[in-house]
């Protein structure tokens, strides 16, 4: 990256990171009711995730997640900030990955993993605050895109081969594609947790880059290891929810 194409993209985060506290200074408010405890935020998601029957606090990954979004939340919630925010700042982040991955792969994976703690954190000051929308929720949806976007992007930057990168994003996009179609079908939200659920998916690249910071010679097969990981990941979770919907909707 010449020193001109630096310039512009550190100016151009520069910009949108004044944009985001601008938007959180003018969106802050500060909620009418009183912040639920830990239980309450469980029962809570449960609603807001159309899960009665599955209770978080009976489940070891899920509790140790909702927990810790909940401890990140709180405090922000508490403040007013806005969900959209959290949104707009875990994009920024993801979208400082690719940069960083030209010469610090290392911190680049750190950030990644950062950024998509956030995306939980979001929708868990939603939830705190009552503020869950539609649009928030088709918002989350598009930037979750996004940031996988720009995480696999990170791949490429880091010395990745552009074709497997691309092949892991739209294994990813398509299963996303297929949840929501389903969903528009009448599968509930929770009704099948596959391999290549988003923590799959961020681990994949997480682990290439550092791979890549820690084994310099051979950097573009990690990277592009890592990559494949991500497609085959994203081809098993598609056909494992292709066929809880066939067995939901048969006949229908």
């Amino acid at each position: 990256m010449n020193s001109d194409t630096t310039v512009g993209v550190l100016s151009g985060l520069a910009i949108s990171a004044a944009g985001i506290v601008l938007h959180a200074i003018r969106g802050r408010v500060r909620p009418m009711t009183p912040i639920p405890d830990l239980r309450q935020w469980f029962a809570r998601w449960q609603v807001q995730h159309r899960a009665p029957d599955l209770d978080p606090s009976t489940t070891t990954v899920l509790r140790l997640f909702l927990t810790s979004t909940y401890r990140l939340a709180r405090p922000l919630a508490r403040a007013g900030i806005a969900p959209a925010t959290v949104t707009f700042a875990g994009v920024w982040l993801a979208a400082t990955v690719p940069a960083l991955a030209l010469m610090f792969p290392a911190v680049a994976a750190i950030v990644c993993l950062i950024s998509s703690l956030i995306d939980g954190v979001d929708g868990a000051v939603a939830g705190l605050q009552d503020r869950a929308t539609r649009f928030g929720f088709v918002l989350d949806s598009v930037a979750d895109r996004l940031a996988e976007a720009a995480f696999f992007g990170a791949l490429v930057a880091a010395g990745g081969h552009l074709a497997w990168a691309a092949a892991g994003w739209a294994g990813v996009a398509l299963l996303e594609y297929v949840r929501a179609r389903a969903a528009v079908a009448g599968l509930d939200e929770i009704a099948v947790v596959t391999i290549a659920e988003r923590p799959t998916r961020v681990l994949c690249v997480v682990f290439g880059l550092l791979g890549a910071a820690m084994v310099p010679g051979h950097t573009t097969a990690i990277l592009d290891a890592s990559a494949a990981l991500a497609t085959a990941t994203a081809v098993v979770g598609i056909a494992q929810l292709l066929v809880v919907v066939r067995s939901r909707f048969a006949g229908a």
